[in-house]
């Protein structure tokens, strides 16, 4: 059984990192970050994997879209 607290959605890590949901989706794909599939939807992040990103400081917010 998966802990829930032990994983974060991509929407979560992205939130946390500062940065998009596909610049997430970019870094699994790349197999720069780890990442468990479940199901066919459902992606899941390692919280530790996050923390590790954030310290690392690897992640840097791109810019800001004008508002429209």
């Amino acid at each position: 059984m998966v802990a829930v607290a032990d994983y974060m959605t991509v929407s979560e890590a992205a939130q946390e990192l500062g940065v998009t949901v596909r610049a997430i989706h970019k870094r699994i794909a790349s197999g720069h970050m780890r990442a468990e599939r479940y199901g066919e939807r459902a992606v899941l992040i390692p919280t530790e994997e996050v923390q590790r990103w954030r310290e690392l400081g690897r992640m840097k917010p791109g810019p800001k879209r004008a508002s429209e």
